[in-house]
């Protein structure tokens, strides 16, 4: 796993461990091919404030992701501030993200 720091302060996730995941289920192969291309989607780190999904306020997973879908980008957790990755949230959970949390998403370049 190399984390890659951008100028604009986002994190980069560039390359991921998954031989262990794709020998595990093969049929995972092509997402991770395409995950771990040079161009297309990358996986980021982000504000909430970056979407417009506002901190200390109680929101639903689907308004969360609704609000980053607005911006051509798929969210697929969050990181929370002990630095756990929490990925699979169940639709209609609330979550309140904190000031120092960040979205797991899944952007453009």
């Amino acid at each position: 796993l190399r984390i890659a720091r951008e100028p604009n302060n986002y994190l980069s996730i560039r390359k991921l461990s998954s031989v262990g995941t794709v020998a595990s289920d093969p049929m995972l192969l092509g997402l991770f091919e395409e995950l771990l291309r040079d161009e297309g989607s990358e996986l980021y780190m982000r504000a909430p404030e970056v979407y417009g999904v506002p901190v200390n306020i109680t929101k639903t997973w689907d308004e969360v992701q609704d609000a980053v879908r607005m911006s051509n980008t798929v969210c697929i957790g969050y990181l929370d501030q002990f630095g756990k990755v929490h990925l699979g949230v169940k639709s209609g959970t609330d979550i309140t993200l904190l000031p120092a949390e960040k979205l797991v998403v899944i952007a453009e370049i």
